[in-house]
């Protein structure tokens, strides 16, 4: 029996989402239009289940990759879901149950309420900024009598994917097409320029997620006058100077091992440190028990009947990045076996064998004093009122050591997640 790939991609961008290219020449179904925002069902309990639910996958997620690369990485939890959602509803049997005990979630739950979380992926923030996502599946020509219009039925229409025809054979061609779907994607911070497509590859499955966004309206964040100490897990020391923003409500979280705080962008975006405490470093944070619980919730103090509390942060400037092949990763943390073996058990195509041969996922993530800019590709990849006036209380927020960061949106996603230990020039 001849060995079919099935090409997995999961892409996860954070990026600006501008078309350069036209690919209507490839086009063989257009996505579904996404829904408008129905706040209604976003807070109601069927959402917020499932959200709960997603978080706490996107958190198992991050903790799990770190375990397993065991250094700084970068990944986008929400682009790898994204992907992974695509490619359940793209398999059948053992295969899908296998990638559903992941999302542990059922393919009727997912459909019925990825649509509102494609929304919510999908909204225009002040000026030229805003977080945009996509999905596409690719799919070998040479195969083209055996599509499954079904299934690129229900991937249009419950996963908001576009299907596009290759002809894999020209394995340039096919790469430099998709690599600039990726490029116009994510504003030209990501490419696969370096992808070997096989020429039995039968689909690529893509999200991509491209965020941008600014601190503030009319101005930008400040250096310290004053440069700082930041001490890196590997006993060298980087003098820094950090931006800074004052007057954050809340105080910071502090535990023994650990504190976190956070500063929002203009559009509501949530970037939240987590330092370790004197003594300790990044690993000791990831090895308590209740890791998932510390990435994914955040009960602030904002005060009490007599005082306010507000916080000044202070963090550098920092650029992330990194491309990985998630096969082995999925193996080791997941048992992620089946998916990886030829069969038959592919809804995209009729009487085809195929099996995941490549999961790539590549990122990059700038902050700095204007704001966030980021993208990601995963190739399949009340508080009571008083009459008397409150005490004001401040707070410093220094990060000055090795972090945990988490970029998440308004509703708790995991856009980006990542460490950085060492601080580089």
């Amino acid at each position: 029996m001849k060995r079919i790939n099935l090409f997995p991609t999961i892409i996860a961008s954070l990026f600006i989402f501008s078309c350069g290219a036209n690919y209507n020449g490839y086009l063989i179904k257009n996505a579904a239009k996404a829904i408008d925002l129905n706040y209604s069902i976003l807070n109601g309990d069927g959402y917020k289940a499932y959200q709960k639910n997603l978080i706490n996958v996107e958190s198992e997620l991050i903790s799990n990759f770190y375990e397993f690369n065991k250094s700084d990485f970068l990944i986008s939890p929400t682009s790898i879901i994204s992907a992974l959602n695509m490619l359940q509803s793209s398999l059948t049997s053992k295969p899908q149950k296998e990638i559903l005990s992941i999302l542990n979630d059922s393919s009727i739950n997912i459909e019925s309420n990825y649509s509102n979380l494609y929304s919510l992926l999908n909204r225009n923030f002040r000026g030229n900024n805003k977080i945009a996502t996509s999905n596409s599946v690719w799919l070998n020509s040479t195969f083209e009598d055996s599509y499954n219009e079904k299934t690129l039925n229900k991937l249009a229409n419950s996963y908001y994917t576009n299907s596009f025809g290759l002809d894999f054979n020209d394995k340039e061609k096919s790469r430099d097409t998709i690599s600039q779907y990726i490029k116009d994607a994510t504003n030209n911070l990501l490419n696969c320029d370096n992808l070997n497509i096989n020429p039995d590859t039968v689909f690529i499955l893509l999200n991509t997620l491209y965020l941008k966004d600014i601190w503030l309206i009319d101005n930008e964040l400040k250096y310290t006058s004053e440069t700082f100490d930041f001490n890196n897990e590997d006993g060298s020391i980087k003098k820094v100077k950090l931006l800074t923003k004052n007057r954050i409500a809340g105080r910071p979280i502090e535990e023994e091992i650990y504190s976190k705080f956070f500063i929002e962008t203009n559009g509501g975006l949530t970037l939240e440190f987590i330092v370790p405490s004197e003594g300790y470093q990044v690993e000791d944070i990831f090895n308590l028990s209740n890791i998932n619980e510390i990435l994914s919730s955040s009960t602030y103090s904002f005060g009490t009947e007599t005082e306010s509390y507000y916080t000044n942060i202070y963090f550098p400037s920092f650029s992330s990045s990194g491309t990985y092949d998630l096969i082995d990763f999925f193996k080791a943390k997941y048992n992620l076996n089946e998916v990886f073996k030829p069969s038959y058990e592919n809804a995209i195509f009729d009487d085809l064998p195929t099996c995941v041969t490549k999961i790539v996922h590549s990122n990059i993530l700038n902050v700095d004093e204007v704001g966030i800019e980021g993208a990601s590709y995963t190739l399949i990849e009340d508080a009571a009122t008083s009459t008397e006036p409150k005490k004001e209380i401040y707070f410093d927020y220094y990060v000055t050591k090795g972090f945990i960061f988490t970029l998440k949106d308004s509703y708790g996603n995991f856009l980006f997640a990542g460490t950085l230990t060492n601080l580089s020039n």
